[in-house]
């Protein structure tokens, strides 16, 4: 009756009111950085596993880059219960412990982070020195390529991010080769993936390598996912312009 629908309809429209509150008050206090986030960690399920094996990332990559499932998080003085599917990637920096939270489906608050731009993603699990580096645009992507390609990788926080020149000067002295592998947004205009890669290539000198548009699949995790470990290494090694 029209009694019954419009309470149904208030109902709908208080919870949609306090979604959109919630992710208002963690936007609030997620400006500009610096701000308190903590985690509440829990063991891992097989959802969990599952989630990750489809990018080739199983539980002992996640756990050797400090990636804890979640089922809280803290931000200030304010509790949130976390998603089903919610990580934490775990960074430490000048004896600083700092915190990305990743809820992959999520569709008001897909990261929360408080590292800053100076952090690398997967730093600390580099080797002192080696052939190849990859320099990519996600830790995901970093543990993709430490197991399935098995090849050393790090990351910035973001794509239009560009690294201290001293930094970049450390690694060229521990690897002989660094490669940019950037994401390739190619059902978009622009591609600001390509449009950042070529920003950072130009300005270090760095081979800029994409995954090929033919094969739809925008950065090597999502290139894991859709054509399987093996092939999804094939094509890395041999068609991305990677001089190995």
């Amino acid at each position: 009756n029209v009694i019954d629908y419009e309470n149904s309809k208030n109902r709908v429209y208080k919870l949609f009111i306090l979604k959109i509150a919630a992710s208002v008050a963690i936007l609030i206090l997620c400006v500009g950085g610096g701000y308190y986030l903590g985690k509440k960690a829990r063991e891992w399920q097989s959802n969990d596993v599952l989630f990750w094996r489809q990018f080739g990332i199983g539980k002992e990559t996640l756990e050797f880059f400090n990636v804890q499932p979640i089922s809280f998080i803290f931000i200030g003085d304010k509790c949130f219960p976390a998603d089903k599917y919610a990580y934490c990637f775990i960074e430490m920096k000048d004896g600083e412990e700092t915190y990305k939270i990743y809820q992959p489906f999520s569709e008001n608050y897909k990261w929360i982070n408080n590292h800053n731009n100076s952090v690398w993603q997967g730093w600390t699990q580099l080797p002192e020195s080696g052939d190849t580096l990859i320099i990519t645009k996600s830790l995901k992507d970093v543990m993709c390529l430490y197991e399935v390609a098995k090849l050393p990788a790090i990351a910035m926080q973001s794509e239009n991010v560009l690294p201290k020149r001293h930094v970049f000067e450390q690694l060229k002295s521990r690897f002989t080769d660094i490669e940019l592998l950037y994401d390739n947004d190619y059902d978009k205009s622009p591609n600001w993936g390509r449009i950042f890669a070529d920003k950072f290539a130009k300005e270090f000198g760095l081979v800029d390598s994409f995954i090929p548009d033919k094969y739809q699949s925008k950065d090597f995790s999502d290139l894991v996912k859709k054509y399987g470990k093996e092939k999804a290494k094939h094509i890395l090694l041999y068609e991305t312009l990677m001089p190995f």
